[in-house]
């Protein structure tokens, strides 16, 4: 079904997002706990059991996303199903960026004096939440509506 999208959405939703969220969740399983400091530009310091636990646990919170989406975009037969998964993940995108701007307290107003791994870890999603509401909202071309899509909605 995901075949009734316009290109664009269709493309960026099969490939681009999973891929994205797999390469985030590799980065947090592999380095995420160890490179926390770089984010925040502070000094790096031992990292303690519960900062890799979490970071693991992160990590493969967002492998199951990933691997959500993908089984959602090649094999439903509803476009609802496929808004929905879309909704979810944007909805996900909210609390990752305002957990970002609350770790960087007063730095959060200040987007030039981040570090650069602060700025993709806030840039991106960012971005994907636009194209994610964009879809949502038709801007990025409307779905193909057939018969079959037609009685469902």
């Amino acid at each position: 079904m995901a075949n009734t999208m316009a290109p664009f959405p269709r493309i960026f939703f099969r490939y681009a997002e999973p891929l994205m969220i797999t390469f985030g969740s590799f980065n947090l399983m592999f380095s995420g706990a160890a490179e926390a400091s770089t984010y925040l530009s502070q000094s790096p310091h031992s990292t303690l059991a519960t900062e890799h636990f979490l970071a693991l646990q992160g990590g493969n919170m967002m492998l199951l996303a990933a691997m959500l989406l993908i089984t959602v975009m090649w094999t439903s037969n509803e476009i609802k199903t496929i808004r929905f998964t879309i909704m979810a993940l944007a909805i996900s995108d909210i609390p990752h960026l305002i957990f970002g701007l609350w770790c960087l307290g007063p730095l959060a107003f200040e987007p030039s004096s981040w570090s650069t791994e602060m700025k993709g870890y806030m840039g991106v999603p960012a971005v994907t939440f636009l194209i994610k509401v964009a879809y949502l909202l038709g801007w990025l071309g409307r779905d193909q509506v057939t018969e079959k899509v037609r009685k469902e909605l």
